[in-house]
């Protein structure tokens, strides 16, 4: 839906503005504010001085629960991105108390990694956990769902050259992924679900058409078509005693599209198009 930057003049709090995301997926809306903190310091937290390493990510950390609570209080957010400190710092030096000391409005996702084993933190070379994706209590219920995760992507283990090869080409940095299972849909940036499914697409991707083979429907079934944005743009009825659909894409613009195969009032599956022009 829109977006922009938040603080651009708070040059101490953040060297680099907070980029903040307004999207609707699948006729929700979600806020993503994401963040590439001061870096360095020596650990502590000195509140004498403003200019101290730690005191800004701390300061910014305070900002944007207040920028969160005045303008998103009662909406779906994830704070995310290179925070560059540790979830799991003791008290008083841990910046991000103010978050968790709030677990009424707060859950630091990837906590647990924090507080892991090293060779699953997103800061190898260090090493160190210092990306994170924080949410409000809008997405607890989703990310306690069993199918929801967190994890430290290790794109490097795809790789021929391992992490060198990783580190000079792409970042020094992993991702850190994590996956929703709501009612509706998984929201998913990590590893595809295994879930077998039951409706199947081809060809995909497609440059026309997509047809559509589901196991025969014995009650009213229907594929509903979304934009990545989540917009509904289209529908194809399933009767009674019929197993497939076919989807007219030529008047769409190429892009990636969802497809929601629902029977009854239950969502069954749900598909990622690819239409390529």
């Amino acid at each position: 839906s829109a977006i922009y930057e938040i603080f651009t003049t708070l040059n101490r709090q953040f060297p680099r503005a907070p980029l903040v995301m307004e999207l609707t997926f699948m006729e929700k809306e979600y806020i993503v504010i994401n963040n590439h903190l001061k870096c360095c310091g020596d650990g502590i937290i000195d509140p004498d001085d403003p200019w101290d390493e730690e005191t800004r990510r701390k300061d910014a950390c305070e900002l944007l629960n207040q920028y969160i609570a005045f303008n998103f209080n009662s909406e779906r957010v994830v704070l995310t991105g290179d925070f560059n400190d540790d979830l799991a710092d003791v008290p008083p030096n841990n910046i991000f108390e103010v978050f968790l000391s709030d677990s009424d409005h707060y859950l630091a996702t990837d906590l647990e990694i924090a507080h892991g084993s090293p060779l699953d933190w997103s800061y190898p070379t260090w090493p160190s956990h210092l990306d994170h994706v924080i949410i409000t209590n809008e997405l607890f219920e989703d990310f306690e769902s069993e199918d929801s995760e967190i994890e430290v992507v290790k794109i490097e283990d795809d790789m021929s050259g391992g992490f060198w090869e990783y580190q000079n080409n792409i970042s020094d940095h992993r991702p850190v992924a994590i996956k929703f299972a709501s009612n509706d849909i998984s929201l998913s940036v990590g590893k595809p679900s295994s879930k077998k499914s039951t409706i199947n697409v081809f060809p995909n991707p497609s440059n026309k058409t997509f047809s559509f083979a589901v196991e025969t429907v014995d009650k009213k079934a229907v594929i509903e078509i979304y934009t990545i944005n989540g917009q509904l743009i289209d529908h194809l009825f399933i009767h009674t005693g019929k197993s497939n659909a076919i989807w007219n894409a030529m008047d769409f613009p190429k892009g990636i599209y969802y497809a929601k195969f629902i029977v009854g009032a239950k969502i069954e599956d749900v598909k990622k198009l690819v239409l390529i022009k």
